[in-house]
């Protein structure tokens, strides 16, 4: 079905492409109406056909290159394939067309929140409308409404220099959405690229004070040219009037040379590059690592580097930067490097210790981390995979889950991303297969033949003691990874295994956040570990331990130090007139204690896979910290906790590390120490001079603005 649907828009792409072909693109042709196309092209992913609308003007001059929009559609219920444009027609196209440009509508995969797939079908259509027309790639704008203007913040910063300006329209991505946001965290990576921005003040459904925290955040960094746009009484619309401010906004802005300035921050080496900076390696995925480059007059190049391993400056086609002369590199203040630029242009600087840089001596090593192979889970379906499920060993139950998981993950990726599977059986797997695709493999090494045979390559193993679940029996651990195929270079294996039939269905489930369908592995982490448990005839899976590898895809050690402060002896209220209880506590054998609520809805087990949105914050902090967390749907507006210590003598030092989200007090003793909220970061101060000897109390206040809602706290006490 999938594939004659596809060959009927083929056909139908086809017949359009030859009616543009016979003389659309004629320069000075004006005997053709303003239209919107549906094309379509071949996705080099998985080999579907995927739909894409296209606005032409009356006159297209091939001649000259035309600037083009790239309008971003919002969440569409029906997550169908040939509506997604009719929503977006609105006054922009006339604006655009009176300026002859073009207007290109990509389908994104459907609601993928223009990630993963969604976002190589951006590039994919870009690239397709670029062969066709001649576009001016120094005026590609990006504009979006709702999940499209979510996809804007994501697009724009993470790839600051795709873009000549960008438009997000009633999409504020700050904070937690579907746990995977908190794109305030990359703003500084906005710092050179134009922003428009749109929000109505009473958004129900994509709240304002998200779009505020990123305003904020973009008057800091002085961005180049910042527009603002808040619409009073404005409910959930993409306010179509403002456009006639929007579009000619739009016409102010070009790429010109690169700018002298680059700031750019990223939790991942997937998204790397801004202008003449490539981030090649972070000091660890997951943690946000930054780099502030400053190209000077004289064949300077000032750096400030921070969480990064490997970078490299493209400056061969810098205006500042004589090639033929010595370049004089200074990174942060401390190691300079007089270099000559190769004949690439490029330097490549590596870490060579505490304070101390050096000219890389080679790529980095196949078998380490490096940009654009370097997980997470989510990163495996972002390129060409194949479904594979276990047809081997003498438990057929496992045989059978293994081969429903497969057909789920089928199914899933043909009615949620609009794809064509590839789906194949453990003994159907070839080394030309494993050559061309990434491989998710259904069943451990007991069932799926391909695991067993690269099983002793593999950081878990079945049926063995699991380095992060000590003194549990191997029957009962479960887990899911992203990791190197040993046999493929370049290619990835996600595993999914547990000897349970019921655990191994579960840990497809496991840590999947709405809205993308299980068991595919759209996940921010490279593995998770869960431990079977049965109440009775139940079989439940508890996690105990997700994060990311370190560059060489070993485990991260455990944070060193003891609980100075654990969870435990925290109490928590949404309402304090009516008194104080326990708060909910983690098991906290994988890093920080985490705290919540309790609510009349979710008094169960902790699932720390609900704090997902705060990883960087795990990364940041040490063992001894509490992370203490307010649930609610709706989250409560304010919420507190507290505790007591009691101290021998009055400590001399009490460093403690602070942040708040969304805002926050921190009181010790009736007092307040700090105030905080997610602009600010982490607050570092000293609590010494607000205790005593005896019995001390802190209490946090933490106000919700927009959803998310918590409160991390990091201390240790000195008494001598």
């Amino acid at each position: 079905e999938v594939d004659s649907a596809g060959r009927l828009v083929s056909s139908a792409a086809r017949g359009v492409r030859d009616v543009l072909d016979r003389g659309a693109i004629d320069a000075g042709a004006r005997n053709r109406r303003r239209e919107t196309v549906l094309l379509a092209y071949r996705s080099s992913l998985d080999g579907s056909i995927q739909p894409y609308a296209l606005f032409l003007p009356e006159s297209l001059d091939a001649t000259r290159p035309i600037p083009l929009v790239v309008n971003l559609h919002g969440w569409d219920s029906g997550n169908g394939p040939f509506a997604f444009p009719s929503g977006s027609y609105g006054p922009e196209k006339d604006l655009v067309g009176d300026r002859g440009w073009l207007m290109v509508y990509p389908f994104g995969r459907g609601n993928q929140d223009w990630r993963d797939a969604g976002e190589v079908d951006v590039r994919e259509v870009i690239a397709e409308v670029s062969r066709r027309f001649p576009v001016d790639a120094s005026r590609i704008y990006l504009v979006g409404f709702s999940m499209g203007g979510r996809g804007v913040w994501h697009l724009g910063m993470r790839y600051p220099s795709d873009w000549a300006a960008i438009v997000p329209i009633a999409g504020g991505s700050a904070g937690s959405v579907w746990g995977v946001w908190n794109e305030e965290r990359l703003v500084t990576n906005l710092s050179q690229t134009p922003v428009f921005a749109v929000h109505g003040t009473r958004d129900e459904i994509v709240p304002v004070a998200g779009s505020r925290v990123l305003e904020r955040q973009l008057r800091r960094i002085l961005s180049p040219d910042f527009e603002y746009r808040e619409r009073p009484f404005a409910s959930h619309e993409s306010m179509p009037d403002l456009a006639k401010e929007w579009v000619p906004w739009l016409e102010r802005h070009a790429l010109g040379r690169p700018p002298s300035r680059v700031s750019y921050a990223t939790d991942s080496a997937r998204f790397g590059r801004a202008f003449f900076v490539r981030v090649v390696q972070l000091e660890r995925e997951g943690r946000t690592g930054s780099v502030a480059a400053h190209v000077a007059e004289g064949n300077v190049v000032d750096l400030l580097v921070d969480g990064v391993n490997r970078l490299s400056l493209d400056l061969g086609a810098h205006p500042a930067i004589r090639a033929a002369q010595p370049v004089t590199v200074s990174v942060n203040r401390s190691s300079v490097l007089r270099v000559t630029l190769p004949p690439s242009g490029t330097l490549d600087l590596s870490s060579a210790g505490p304070g101390a840089w050096a000219l890389a001596d080679g790529p980095v090593p196949a078998e380490e981390k490096r940009a654009g192979f370097c997980g997470p889970m989510r990163d495996a379906l972002a390129r060409p995979f194949a479904i594979v499920y276990g047809t081997q060993g003498a438990d057929a139950a496992l045989v059978a889950a293994s081969y429903s998981m497969a057909q789920d993950a089928a199914k899933a990726w043909r009615e949620w991303w609009w794809g064509v599977p590839r789906v194949v059986r453990d003994a159907d797997v070839t080394p030309e297969l494993m050559g061309s695709h990434n491989l998710l493999l259904f069943g451990g090494e007991f069932v799926n033949g391909v695991v067993a045979q690269l099983a002793a390559q593999m950081p878990f193993r079945d049926g063995r003691p699991c380095p992060l679940a000590p003194g549990v029996d191997p029957r009962d651990v479960a887990h899911k990874f992203i990791y190197p195929n040993p046999e493929a270079p370049g290619r990835y294996v996600v595993v999914m295994a547990a000897q349970d039939p019921v655990a191994l269905q579960a840990i497809g489930q496991l840590g999947q956040k709405d809205p993308y369908p299980a068991p595919l592995g759209t996940l921010d982490v490279d593995y998770i570990v869960a431990v079977r448990r049965c109440i009775g005839s139940t079989v439940t899976l508890a996690p105990v331990a997700e994060g990311w590898f370190d560059n060489h895809w070993r485990f991260q050690p455990a944070a060193p130090g003891h609980m100075e402060s654990t969870g435990r002896s925290w109490l928590a209220s949404v309402s304090p007139q009516t008194g104080w209880e326990s708060a909910m506590v983690a098991d906290a054998s994988f890093g920080p204690t985490l705290v919540m609520t309790r609510t009349a809805t979710d008094n169960e087990a902790w699932r720390p896979f609900e704090l997902r949105s705060y990883h960087d914050v795990l990364h940041r902090f040490g063992a001894n910290t509490a992370v203490l967390w307010a649930p609610g749907d709706p989250p409560p507006e304010v919420c507190w906790f507290r505790r007591t210590l009691t101290l021998a003598q009055a400590p001399v030092r009490a460093p403690a590390r602070v942040l708040m989200d969304d805002r926050g007090r921190l009181f010790v003793n009736g007092q307040l120490a700090c105030a905080t909220s997610t602009d600010e970061g982490i607050i570092e101060l000293d609590l010494a001079p607000w205790l005593r000897a005896g019995e001390n109390v802190l209490a946090a206040e933490v106000a919700n603005l927009y959803g998310a809602r918590g409160f991390a706290f990091e201390w240790a006490v000195s008494e001598h």
